[in-house]
């Protein structure tokens, strides 16, 4: 164990978790695992464990929280909850950020659809499910 001075450094300044005043560990890695050319400590890529870079961005360029690069989800919205597309809270189709609609005031449109496209059984408009699937009819009984 290494003695601290006051300011809880050692005397070649690292501090009690092991990390200097510029945030970086005696091996280059700073607290989240990258070194300063963005390679993780533990996978030896510009990816961490959990496949997200130094900047915080997934292999397709996207957050934890679902933003790109730009600032906007993958449905055109803002952090703030504003749409790119129209420069309101609403989409085109009058969905709010969190899946709302402007008119139901529901997860669901006026026909019954929700911000996806499908319906609470999970039908979209041509009637198929989200493998492609379409729906069957019930069975019914026939006499004789």
């Amino acid at each position: 164990m290494t003695k601290h001075d006051e300011d809880k450094h050692d005397k070649w300044g690292y501090d009690v978790g092991g990390f200097n005043h510029k945030g970086y560990d005696r091996q280059g890695f700073g607290r989240t695992g990258f070194n300063l050319a963005g390679i993780h400590r533990d996978t030896g890529t510009k990816y961490s464990l959990n496949g997200f870079d130094c900047y915080g961005f997934d292999r397709e360029g996207w957050t934890r929280r679902g933003f790109d690069r730009e600032g906007w989800s993958w449905r055109g919205f803002d952090r703030e909850g504003w749409n790119r597309d129209t420069g309101t809270p609403f989409d085109r189709e009058g969905f709010d950020c969190d899946g709302y609609h402007c008119d139901t005031n529901t997860p669901y449109d006026p026909e019954g659809f929700d911000c996806d496209g499908y319906d609470e059984d999970g039908y979209d408009r041509r009637g198929l499910d989200g493998s492609g699937q379409g729906q069957t009819a019930s069975p019914t009984c026939s006499s004789g």
